[in-house]
């Protein structure tokens, strides 16, 4: 799999131990290196682990954000 920086990632899976990341959890990318697959990454809870693919670390391309409002609908105004 490819990453590249800015891209949003959803965890699968950590064997690190000693954090507090959990699967599902999103962040972006901050660098990839291909050669040695590792994935450096800004948490959105703050944390910035970076996933060793190659040592069994994994994650996927997050899904866009759902919207709330279609993108042609118009705000209703309030007073």
């Amino acid at each position: 799999m490819n990453f590249a920086k800015g891209d949003r990632i959803e965890l699968v899976h950590t064997s690190d131990p000693h954090t507090r990341l959990e699967p599902g959890d999103l962040g972006t990318v901050r660098r990839y290196d291909p050669l040695l697959q590792h994935l450096y990454i800004d948490w959105d809870n703050g944390s910035r682990l970076a996933l060793l693919l190659d040592a069994g670390d994994c994650a996927c391309h997050a899904p866009p954000p759902k919207r709330l409002w279609p993108a042609s609908a118009s705000f209703p105004r309030t007073r």
